[in-house]
């Protein structure tokens, strides 16, 4: 439209007002990091969280170091990936999205701060989740052993036998670890790392109820749900 070119044309010509529009609006989007009751409450049930998944290895070196390797491994993907989607973030703005054909005010929009650490967010958890669906369709259509009355996909009433009575290989268990530390890193870098936003507590309650989910069916042993 001619009021997004005008405004546009406005921000090449007055850079310093182009980024301090951007800035207003990216303080808009984020929460002063302030202490709540409500903040301290659910800060204490994710602590606890962690220190009963710490508490159901403590015991056993082999599981503790999956753990604890598994933590560091997943920070470290996340680190990589976000390096990279910024690479790439930048060469895609600058390239396929700075030619002639298009519109002026939607040239190279990865160059502003806060689309860029969205971009690179994104990024990061597509990275993540779609490597987990692979790895959980193979662990439930490959690695699932027994015989196929035990594909618990197809018969979910499978999923409710006793501990004792399902048959699960180390994979399933090692995945079911991967993904925890996954929430865990996730959770962590939301509640001391990243810049709070509006929707700062409902993901915060979503995360501690996912770890809870994911840690009490690990432990309880019922790894099919």
């Amino acid at each position: 439209t001619m009021a997004r070119r005008r405004k546009a044309a406005s921000a090449a010509r007055h850079p310093q007002a182009g980024k301090a529009v951007e800035a207003g609006a990216e303080k808009k989007d984020v929460l002063k990091r302030e202490r709540t009751l409500t903040d301290d409450i659910m800060t204490v049930i994710f602590l606890a969280e962690i220190a009963l998944v710490f508490y159901h290895v403590h015991d056993d070196r082999t599981w503790l170091a999956i753990l604890i390797g598994a933590l560091a491994g997943v920070s470290v993907v996340i680190y990589l990936s976000k390096r990279t989607a910024a690479a790439f973030g930048w060469w895609l703005s600058e390239t396929v999205l700075n030619t002639s054909w298009t519109p002026f005010e939607d040239r190279r929009p990865l160059l502003k701060r806060q689309t860029m650490k969205k971009f690179t967010d994104q990024s990061w958890q597509l990275v993540i989740h779609a490597s987990m669906a692979i790895v959980e369709y193979w662990l439930v259509f490959v690695d699932t052993p027994g015989a196929p009355e035990q594909n618990f996909f197809d018969n979910t009433s499978l999923c409710w036998f006793a501990p004792g009575e399902q048959v699960h290989s180390t994979s399933m268990e090692v995945f079911y670890v991967v993904q925890l530390s996954i929430w865990i890193v996730t959770c962590f870098s939301h509640r001391f790392v990243e810049a709070r936003h509006k929707d700062y507590y409902q993901m915060y309650v979503h995360h501690i109820a996912t770890i809870g989910l994911v840690a009490a069916s690990w432990m309880c042993g019922y790894l099919r749900i």
